[in-house]
């Protein structure tokens, strides 16, 4: 939706954006057949780097990325996910501190980041309390969007948890 400029489920503006997806859990060939389950167009200006095993901690990695969205004009970068981006004990403050830090370099530069993180598997807790590990991974975002699937049905309820800039947008539903 991002690199079409389209909007989010059909919810969410979004702007359009050139993106690089860092994925260090799936393969090539896993993000090629995710795209083409949600019929992706051919041709969108989406770039990605798969299973490199680099940290983002790595000082000489967040210069990498920052030098590779400038010479594509990327506005958006994707993490998936958070836990294999680090490694930090991620119920640290101190050390996801470190973490999220190395992400606000990337955002520093006029570059979107966006963290894909799991939510911890303890009960029904709200989404802003689900968030695994320390309370720094939810304190630092700008925004937070949780996704939760809606018990014994194919629905997704998605929540904007937080919004520092305006007021959070309302739940909603999809079907995948």
């Amino acid at each position: 939706s991002i690199a079409q400029g389209k909007k989010l489920f059909g919810e969410l503006q979004t702007q359009q954006a050139n993106i690089l997806i860092v994925d260090e859990e799936s393969q090539d060939y896993g993000l090629y057949e995710r795209f083409r389950k949600f019929n992706a167009p051919e041709g969108l200006p989406i770039w990605w780097l798969s299973r490199l095993r680099h940290k983002i901690t790595f000082e000489s990695y967040v210069e990498s990325i920052i030098s590779r969205c400038i010479a594509h004009d990327i506005g958006l970068v994707m993490f998936d996910s958070l836990t294999r981006m680090h490694e930090s004990e991620e119920n640290s403050s101190r050390e996801m501190a470190k973490v999220m830090d190395a992400f606000k370099r990337i955002t520093d530069n006029g570059i979107a980041v966006l963290i894909l993180h799991h939510n911890n598997k303890y009960g029904n807790s709200s989404p802003e309390n689900a968030v695994r590990g320390s309370s720094e991974i939810f304190a630092a975002p700008d925004s937070h969007i949780a996704m939760s699937r809606v018990s014994s049905s194919d629905s997704i309820e998605v929540k904007q948890t937080k919004n520092r800039f305006k007021k959070p947008h309302k739940p909603f539903k999809i079907r995948l």
